[in-house]
C-alpha cells in the first residue's frame, strides 16, 4: 500500500474523511495510481471525456484504476483493523447487494465503515463465546477429576468439618482458620475449588493459609520435596490461568525447583519471601486485611529477622523460621477479623460434588 510520493499510506479513517467530506469526491469512484495515490477524476479531464465516449483503452485504464483504488482501501483497512478485514468488509457489502466490482464511490465509504463495525462486534461476541466454552470445558474436566471415590471422600470430609460453620459465620479464630485449610489442603488448593466466586473473593486469606501450611510441612519434615514446590507454586495463585484477567492479579513468582533437598535457613528465607511478596507487602495482587499499624509492625518484624526471639525450644530462631512465625501471626490477626459470607467455602465444596 502506498500513498503519494513522500507521504505515508493513509489509514482507512483518513481515506473516509477525505472522500466523504468533499462534495465532489462523494459522487465519484475512487481511483489509485502509483505516484499519485488515491484520487477521484475530474469530469472535464480529457481521460474522462474519452472514457465517456467509449474509447476502449481509456475505459480499461479507468477500470484498472478503480480496482486498484478498492485494493488500496482494503489494504488500509487491514493495516488499521487487522489482516483480512478489508476483504471481509467488502464481502459483507456484496452480500447486502452492493456491487463494488466496478469500484467504490466516496459516499459509499460510510457503508464500509458500518460493515467493519458490524464485523468487529461479531468477532468480539465470537471470541467471548469461545472463551466461555473453554472455561466451561475446563470446569467440566476439573469437576470430572473430583468424581473418584477417594476425592469425593475428601470433599465430604471438608464439608463435614465442624470448623466450616464458624468459618462462614465470622466467629472462627485465626488459628482455626489456618488449621481448617491446612487439614483440607488437597481439596481447598485445587482448581475445582477456586472455580467458585467465594474462594476467588477470599483468595488473599485462603491462599496465604494454604501457602503457610506448605511451609509448615517443610519445616516439620526438615526437607523440601518436588511436591512441596508444586504445592507452593499452586497456592501462590492465581490458581487458574484462564481466570487471571478476571481476578486481576499478576502472575506469581516462580518457586525455584533447585530448593529440593534438606531444609536450610537460606532456603526457608527464600520460601517465606515468596509468600511475603504475594500476600503481605501489597505488591503481589492479594494483600492480607491488616490495619495500618499491624501491617507496619509485620513488615518491620519480617525484614529485621532474626531478632534474637526464642523459639518453642528456648533457642533463638533462625531468620527463616522467625519469618514464618511472623507471617503466621499476621494471618491469624487478619483472619480473626475477616468476614466470610455464608456459602463462600461450603458452596464451592458443594459444587465440586455436582
Amino acid at each position: 500500500m502506498t500513498g503519494s510520493i513522500g507521504t505515508p499510506p493513509p489509514t482507512f479513517t483518513q481515506i473516509k474523511a477525505q472522500f466523504t467530506n468533499d462534495p465532489v469526491a462523494r459522487d465519484h469512484h475512487i481511483r489509485f495510481q502509483d505516484g499519485r495515490g488515491l484520487y477521484t477524476s475530474n469530469k472535464n479531464s480529457l481521460a474522462s471525456i474519452k472514457a465517456f465516449f467509449g474509447f476502449g483503452s481509456q475505459l480499461q485504464a479507468r477500470q484498472d484504476k478503480r480496482e486498484a483504488g478498492v485494493k488500496e482501501i482494503k489494504l488500509a483497512i487491514d493495516a488499521e483493523f487487522g489482516a483480512g478485514m478489508g476483504d471481509r468488509a467488502f464481502q459483507r457489502l456484496k452480500d447486502k447487494g452492493l456491487d463494488t466490482s466496478h469500484g467504490i464511490k466516496g459516499s459509499q465509504l460510510g457503508l464500509v465503515q458500518l460493515a467493519i463495525k458490524g464485523l468487529q462486534s461479531e468477532d468480539q461476541t465470537a471470541a467471548s463465546r469461545q472463551r466461555e466454552a473453554r472455561i466451561q470445558q475446563r470446569t467440566d474436566t476439573i469437576r470430572a477429576g473430583w468424581h473418584s471415590a477417594p476425592q469425593r471422600l475428601l470433599v465430604s470430609t471438608a464439608l463435614a468439618d465442624p470448623r466450616l460453620a464458624s468459618l462462614e459465620s465470622g466467629q472462627m479464630s485465626g488459628s482455626d482458620f489456618m488449621s481448617f485449610f491446612a487439614d483440607n489442603f488437597d481439596v481447598c488448593s485445587s482448581a475445582a475449588f477456586f472455580r467458585a466466586s467465594g474462594p476467588q473473593v477470599n483468595a488473599d486469606h485462603i491462599g496465604c493459609a494454604l501457602s503457610l501450611s506448605v511451609l509448615d510441612r517443610v519445616q516439620r519434615n526438615s526437607a523440601i520435596t518436588a511436591q512441596d514446590i508444586a504445592d507452593l507454586q499452586r497456592t501462590l495463585g492465581p490458581f487458574m490461568s484462564d481466570l487471571e484477567d478476571l481476578m486481576q492479579v499478576s502472575a506469581p513468582s516462580q518457586v525455584p525447583v533447585g530448593l529440593v533437598g534438606p531444609i536450610t535457613n537460606d532456603k526457608m528465607e527464600q520460601l517465606t519471601q515468596l509468600v511475603f511478596d504475594r500476600y503481605a507487602d501489597g505488591s503481589g495482587g492479594w494483600e492480607l486485611n491488616l490495619a495500618g499499624s499491624e501491617k507496619s509492625s509485620m513488615i518491620d518484624k519480617f525484614n529485621n529477622a532474626p531478632s534474637g526471639a526464642l523459639g518453642s525450644n528456648g533457642v533463638p530462631m533462625d531468620a527463616g523460621v522467625e519469618r514464618l512465625a511472623v507471617l503466621k501471626d499476621a494471618l491469624v490477626t487478619a483472619a480473626s477479623s475477616q468476614y466470610m459470607a455464608k456459602g463462600a467455602v461450603s458452596g464451592a465444596l458443594t459444587a465440586m460434588q455436582v
